[in-house]
């Protein structure tokens, strides 16, 4: 158990070995109280932000980690942070809130077991552990303060069931003050109110009793405007009567109730669940053994069987309570019953159900009278009162949030709860929760084959096509069981219509679109601002022609600064799934947030796409000058006014965020010619840093795909400087490809636009990389006119990167030309500036060359050493391309100086490069250069 002690009820401490800890600021003391309510549970950032700012500044997530860290350094290694947030690793038992929580479960199992001294000395240890109010050091206007409140309440209940206790035994002479000093901290409760009015009438002091009565009235209408409740206004009236028993029934006391069975039938067809079923089923245990209710959580996007699994779950559950031990089974009907509620929180046209009516039904499941009141207070009470010694089985369906369903819980601990929800209900203590994902292939199709046998190619289509969703396949099924006339190849036709499948997966208002617009209506409909902007961020990501994109571009879409609460709103509400931070849209999502987007007007999306573009090209150039730290093109200005691109630190930052988002980029590419929004500039400069990145990872072919259109678009929109640079990545591509002739037909008409090109570094850097392709083409003549001429250029601009650049070029085609005295001393002249701009990946190129240089001109040793520690950096960087090039290099260095077992070696090393790569065109033009080398294999 940890050394720390963490003290939150009043104000807050923390210990180690007995010495109090300097917590910091303030803001720096709520995060801990935050980490501390929810101990060993990842806080996500927006939220932390949320409790620790009504509206936070744009420095808020600095400020937060910065709070973090001054924690970490006064506790130690107890703070981590975790998937984008903070998690506090301390056991409860180490805080007071925990060894409260604690005392006062067994305070209440105690009870139930009717050990009443037992149960008075946990409520006298739990109570006794107050100070003041949780966290009242803490700031007055933080959000948090809203859950300690909640937290202090607990207190008051704590307070009142241990004064109900006492009274139930006699009464007490000092429950009274006791009493008044509670109500002191809380005026409004009408509980403490009716305590003390019983502990004085118990105790003779009716004029007392009564008197409490008036106060109660008066407070209530000063401070809520409200009168009395039903049990204080009973209770004035048995003491008016002088009638006994008033300080309550018996503590062993049972109500006799109904035992109801209302459990929807069990669904006919239930497939793919099972592993969901069983791990829900491990989280029930035995009723005889638990301290508190069981809670079980379900959840997901509309359409993906929560309700369908909640009651196959019940009919289990209820299954196994049936099935119990014959002692249970004899101590009578008022131990079981299931009851079902539809709150109507994920319903499309229904209004969520009221708490108080919800509760009323409740309470008339148990045989309860009508209450004749709406008081929620009251009402949940009666409800956890007769909970509290039944063992009932309770589904609460479409939940629309967790402060709907919070009143509604029992309190037995043999009562298991059943709760589904659109959203996580990350705020609601569950006992266990499965938040359920669509259905693979084949389960669908058992799905779809349960519902009818057919062809099982075209049902795989139509699963494929519904994309796993349970209610699409059931509608799928519908459709096919409706419509004789239609077979099913037919129908998967028509699903394979993307302007038709939502409508052939409905019926009337049933059906997958009614689904998803009931979850996007309470959005766009809403009067919060961050709901109404998660409705249009929806619509614009289902526009944006990617499969899906990191968080920078979603608030890039709708140009916000921080879009973590728009975002968040839409996984809460499973509208798109978050991956690491990539946010996705399922099929039949994105079809219909592009039907809902016409409801957006083209000045809402024409911007946001362009926006959108601009971050992927930004955030690509300034990842890129993580990886190799040369001048980048600076973009054409941007469209973001609050909105932030990604911003690596770290060369492993940006080799991770190209190598997440080149994939989306390509499909961005691939759609340009149709977005007629997005520059052709940003266009081109993300097919820059593509090609790029491409030399890195060896995926040129993928790139190769999408640079044609690009090419097109600039050469039809009259932009030469586009169409040069366009035409000159496309041929880097195929020329890495072996295309040679295709290459070439991409070099000619890009040369006659290099006179209508005023941009130097674009001339530079097309004349060094034509000059490169005509001297592997042979036409050395060219290549060395056209280096030398680039040379000439990138001096007089005095830019020493793309000086470098064609220092090394050139000394490579002088390698090629047989000029070695004149190529090493080139190539050493790059290497150097190389160094001095810390190019770490020019460096490795460069050193390659050398090494060839040097052993061509004799120095075997010496031109082995530079690629031996080009092959350790390039395998440093994890460049599997280039350290296949390397081991080729090598290969042929060492069979021209005769070490054919050791040029054998680095064959096999390269070919095991080209294995991991799962290359077979590498590995023929690595098995070719052995050829050609006479290198065994």
């Amino acid at each position: 158990m940890s050394q720390l002690r963490f003290q939150i009820l009043g104000p807050t401490i923390v210990s180690r070995d007995g010495r109090d800890l300097d917590l910091g600021s303030p803001k720096q003391r709520t995060l801990l109280v935050a980490l501390l309510l929810e101990p060993r549970r990842v806080l996500p950032m927006r939220r932390l932000l949320n409790l620790l700012w009504d509206d936070p500044p744009t420095s808020a997530t600095a400020n937060a980690r910065t709070y973090a860290y001054g924690l970490r350094k006064a506790l130690g290694p107890v703070l981590h942070a975790r998937d984008g947030g903070y998690l506090l690793d301390v056991a409860a038992a180490d805080c007071d809130l925990g060894q409260f929580t604690a005392e006062v479960a067994a305070a209440r199992l105690a009870r139930s077991a009717d050990d009443l001294s037992a149960a008075e000395r946990h409520y006298e240890k739990a109570l006794g552990m107050w100070r003041g109010a949780c966290g009242e050091d803490l700031p007055a206007d933080i959000p948090l303060q809203h859950q300690l409140v909640t937290v202090t309440e607990r207190r008051a209940v704590a307070v009142e069931e241990y004064a109900d206790l006492r009274l139930r035994q006699g009464p007490d002479p000092r429950l009274p003050e006791e009493l008044r000093q509670a109500l002191a901290d809380h005026p409004t409760r009408e509980g403490l109110w009716a305590l003390l009015m019983r502990a004085l009438a118990a105790g003779g002091d009716t004029a007392g009793a009564l008197e409490a009565y008036h106060r109660a009235r008066a407070e209530l209408a000063a401070r809520l405007g409200v009168d009395p409740g039903a049990e204080l206004v009973d209770l004035q009236r048995s003491i008016l009567a002088r009638e006994p028993a008033v300080a309550g029934p018996s503590a062993t006391t049972r109500s006799r109730s109904v035992v109801p069975h209302e459990l929807p039938a069990r669904p006919p067809v239930f497939v793919g669940r099972d592993a969901a079923v069983a791990q829900l089923l491990d989280a029930v245990a035995d009723p005889g053994t638990r301290r508190y209710p069981v809670v079980l959580g379900i959840d997901g996007p509309g359409g993906i069987g929560k309700s369908t699994l909640a009651v196959e779950l019940a009919h289990r559950i209820s299954e196994r309570l049936d099935a119990g031990s014959p002692a249970d089974r004899d101590a009578g009907d008022d131990l079981g019953g299931e009851i079902y509620v539809d709150l109507h929180g994920g319903r499309s046209g229904l209004r969520p159900a009221n708490q108080a009516e919800v509760l009323v039904r409740l309470l008339r499941s148990l045989g309860e009278p009508e209450p004749g009141h709406d008081d929620l207070e009251g009402l949940a009470a009666r409800w956890r009162s007769l909970t509290h010694g039944r063992r009932l089985l309770i589904v609460l369906d479409n939940v629309l949030d967790a402060d709907q369903v919070r009143p509604l819980l029992p309190n037995g601990p043999g009562c298991t709860v059943v709760v589904t929800s659109r959203r996580r209900l990350a705020d609601l203590d569950l006992t266990a929760r499965q938040t359920l994902s669509t259905l693979d292939v084949d389960t669908a199709v058992r799905l779809l084959k349960a519902h009818g046998d057919a062809d099982e190619g075209s049902l795989r289509q139509i699963a494929v096509l519904c994309g796993g969703l349970p209610l699409a396949l059931r509608m799928a099924a519908a459709r096919l069981a409706s419509r004789t006339d239609l077979t099913v190849g037919d129908f998967a036709l028509r699903l394979s219509d993307d302007r038709l499948r939502l409508s052939e997966l409905g019926y009337r208002d049933t059906g997958v679109r009614a689904t998803f617009r009931s979850s996007f209506v309470a959005l766009a409909g809403s009067a919060d601002p961050v709901d109404r902007d998660a409705a249009k961020l929806f619509c614009l990501l289902g526009l944006l022609p990617v499969s899906d994109c990191s968080a920078e571009v979603a608030y890039a879409l709708i140009d916000a600064a921080h879009g973590d609460a728009s975002v968040g709103r839409l996984v809460e509400l499973h509208l798109v799934t978050s991956d690491n931070g990539r946010l996705r849209l399922h099929d039949l999502l994105r079809l219909f947030a592009r039907e809902v987007a016409d409801e957006l007007a083209p000045e809402d999306i024409e911007p946001a796409i362009h926006r959108a573009a601009w971050s992927y090209a930004e955030s690509a150039r300034r990842a890129w000058l993580c990886v190799r730290p040369l001048a980048g093109r600076m973009l054409p200005p941007s469209p973001l006014t609050r909105a932030t691109a990604a911003d690596p630190q770290t060369r492993a930052e940006g080799v991770r965020w190209l190598a997440e988002n080149t994939a989306s980029m390509r499909e961005l590419l691939f759609a340009l010619p149709g977005l007629p929004s997005v520059p052709l500039s940003v266009g081109v400069e993300i097919l820059r840093h593509l090609t790029s990145h491409d030399g890195l990872a060896g995926t040129f072919r993928d790139t190769v795909a999408v640079a044609g259109g690009v090419v097109e678009r600039a050469a039809a929109g009259a932009d030469p400087r586009a169409e040069l640079i366009a035409r000159r990545l496309l041929a880097i591509n195929l020329q890495r490809l072996r295309r040679y002739p295709e290459a070439q037909a991409e070099v000619r008409p890009a040369i006659e636009l290099l006179p209508q090109v005023d941009d130097p570094v674009e001339r530079i850097t097309t004349l060094n990389t034509f000059g490169i392709f005509q001297t592997e083409w042979g036409d050395l003549d060219a290549a060395e006119q056209s280096l030398r001429a680039g040379l000439k250029l990138a001096r007089e601009h005095d830019d020493p990167p793309w000086t470098s650049l064609l220092l090394h070029s050139l000394g490579m085609h002088q390698r090629v030309r047989g000029v070695l005295g004149e190529s090493i001393e080139l190539l050493r002249e790059a290497y150097g500036i190389r160094q001095a701009l810390a190019d770490e990946i020019g460096q490795i190129y460069t050193r390659m060359q050398l090494g060839k240089a040097l052993s061509a001109a004799g120095e075997v040793t010496e031109g082995l050493a530079h690629l031996d520690r080009a092959l350790l950096a390039a395998e440093r960087l994890n460049s599997a391309e280039l350290a296949r090039e390397i081991r080729i290099d090598r290969m042929e260095v060492l069979s021209r100086a005769g070490r054919i077992g050791e040029a054998s070696g680095e064959l096999r090393a390269a070919l095991e490069v080209c294995r991991r790569l799962d290359d077979d065109t590498l590995r023929a033009e690595v098995l070719r250069e052995a050829q050609r080398l006479r290198v065994p294999a």
